[in-house]
């Protein structure tokens, strides 16, 4: 899977309680979903050994406290570097 659905983003926006998401193992993955930021509780997002993913979506989470990035592309890491997250861990 290189991209999320039209479908599964829209599924993805109904959990407005999700506080935790992660995306381990994703090699083919390019992108995370652009809705990701939509979810108003997200705490904590941790993107682990998803080498195809360069950025995050253009729209900040608010509630995000918390980004882990490990084994990721070095764009990404970057990207991360840049953001205002109180816990931020790369690696």
């Amino acid at each position: 899977m290189q991209s999320f659905t039209d479908e599964q983003e829209q599924t993805l926006q109904l959990l407005t309680k999700l506080q935790n998401i992660y995306f381990r193992s994703c090699p083919s993955l390019q992108s995370l979903p652009a809705g990701l930021y939509g979810l108003c509780s997200l705490k904590v997002l941790l993107i682990g050994t998803c080498p195809g993913i360069r950025s995050l979506p253009k729209e900040g989470s608010t509630s995000l406290e918390q980004l882990e990035v490990y084994n990721c592309s070095k764009e990404l890491k970057e990207h991360c570097r840049k953001l205002n997250v109180h816990r931020l861990k790369l690696y």
